[in-house]
């Protein structure tokens, strides 16, 4: 999580404009939201695994865990969908990402936000986790590309 409220912070300092100032924040409220779920993700996981001996016994609480642990998932791909329309803009707005990937972060996000709607289906097993995957396709290239391009400390050409 300090990896990515870094990346958020150096996207925040190279936002120069009010647009894009505006857009990073969106971001960061995205990304926020991210460190939330996903801490809710881990803590549930944290739980069964230190748990395991007992819950054995308790093969209902352990479904409700898993439960629990698929709807915060679900619900973090839509988290991750306004961290990647609003990092991608300010960063596009920037000049550190290629127009091509900031063209393709919003069916991107158009993914992640669809697969968050179903997270009700992803809890009980459906198919929607593969149309998130997408996005999430998008949102690595997307950070890894930004990344990148701040570390270098240059605008993409």
């Amino acid at each position: 999580m300090l990896a990515l409220f870094a990346f958020v912070a150096a996207v925040w300092t190279t936002a120069d404009r009010e647009e894009s100032r505006w857009w990073a924040g969106a971001g960061a409220l995205g990304a926020a939201t991210v460190a939330a779920l996903f801490a809710l993700v881990n803590i549930t996981e944290i739980v069964l695994t230190a748990k395991a001996g007992r819950l054995a016994a308790s093969p209902a609480v352990v479904q409700a865990l898993w439960a629990l642990h698929a709807a915060a998932f679900g619900l973090d791909m839509g988290a991750i969908a306004v961290a990647l329309i609003g990092l991608s803009r300010a960063t596009a707005s920037a000049g550190l990402i290629p127009a091509w990937l900031a063209a393709v972060s919003w069916p991107g996000a158009a993914c992640l936000l669809i697969a968050s709607v179903f997270t009700v289906a992803l809890t009980n097993g459906g198919p929607w986790l593969a149309v998130g995957l997408a996005g999430f396709i998008v949102w690595l290239v997307f950070v890894i590309t930004a990344s990148i391009s701040l570390l270098r400390g240059r605008q993409i050409p």
